[in-house]
C-alpha cells in the first residue's frame, strides 16, 4: 500500500503546483476578519490539479466561536466548497 503525501501551505509559501502530493491543506482564515492572501489561489490550484483538498481556520479562543465558524465557512463557500472538501479547525 502506498502512503498518502501532502502539504500544509499558507501565504508564507509560494503558490505553486501541488505535484507530488495526493492532497493539500491550505490556510483559509483566522479570527473573524483575516483571510489568507494565498487561500483563493491555493484552493483553485488544488481543484485544477484534482487533489484531495482541505483548508483550515486558525481559531482564536478569546473570539466568539460561532462567529469564527460563520466567517470560515462563508469564505470557503465563496471560493467553491465541493463535496469531499475538508474543513479543519486549528485550535492550539
Amino acid at each position: 500500500m502506498r502512503s498518502a503525501q501532502g502539504e500544509d501551505r499558507s501565504a508564507y509559501q509560494a503558490v505553486t503546483s501541488w505535484r507530488g502530493n495526493s492532497f493539500g491543506i491550505c490556510k483559509a482564515t483566522e479570527g473573524t476578519s483575516y483571510t489568507d492572501p494565498a487561500f483563493a489561489a491555493n484552493w483553485a490550484v488544488l481543484r485544477k490539479e484534482r487533489k484531495i483538498r482541505g483548508c483550515y481556520h486558525f481559531f482564536h479562543p478569546e473570539v466568539d466561536a460561532a462567529a469564527q465558524a460563520r466567517f470560515f465557512v462563508s469564505t470557503v463557500r465563496a471560493q467553491g466548497l465541493k463535496p469531499g472538501d475538508m474543513l479543519i479547525a486549528d485550535a492550539e
